[in-house]
């Protein structure tokens, strides 16, 4: 086994916004952020059914910013995965003119998840596409290698790997908000 160094758990910050500004690029790219749980912990499962729900052309969020509003094409996501924590991220890039509007209607969905949840269609949608992606991935001598090398790194057993699918369809509702 490697030697590791001890780790260095991240600080909660409070909210803020922060706005950057870049004339070299058209538009406005838009991203919230939010600091998670480690990889290994059993909120895992309801943090990535979050995003998927929150991101993608179906999602209510993005027929909201692409249809609606016009403002994007789309809003996606990502989750990187931490021995300590994980941060997830979704957004999108944004026509200037209607940027705001679009960034208002992401906080409040993020709102309408913290109040409510996820809508049961929506909630099934995203398990349904994860664990898709969970078979596909795990069909793969590549795959299962894979998801070898992230037990390692993220100090999760292989079995708490192989469960992520029984915990993924165990998530409800309430656990989610």
């Amino acid at each position: 086994p490697l030697r590791r160094a001890p780790p260095v758990p991240p600080r909660a910050r409070p909210d803020r916004v922060v706005a950057v500004a870049n004339r070299a690029i058209e538009g406005t790219h838009a991203t919230i952020g939010v600091l998670g749980p480690p990889a290994a912990d059993a909120d895992m499962a309801a943090l990535e059914l979050i995003l998927h729900a929150l991101t993608g052309l179906t999602s209510p969020i993005g027929v909201e910013v692409r249809e609606h509003q016009g403002a994007s094409y789309g809003i996606d996501g990502t989750l990187t995965r931490g021995r300590l924590a994980t941060s997830l991220a979704f957004g999108g890039h944004l026509e200037n003119a209607k940027a705001a509007g679009a960034l208002r209607a992401m906080l409040a969905a993020v709102r309408q998840v913290r109040a409510h949840g996820l809508a049961q269609d929506v909630l099934e949608r995203s398990r349904a596409g994860l664990l898709g992606r969970w078979r596909q991935r795990t069909s793969t001598t590549d795959g299962l290698s894979g998801i070898l090398v992230e037990s390692i790194s993220l100090d999760a057993s292989i079995e708490t790997m192989e469960a992520w699918p029984a915990r993924l369809a165990a998530v409800t509702a309430a656990d989610v908000q």
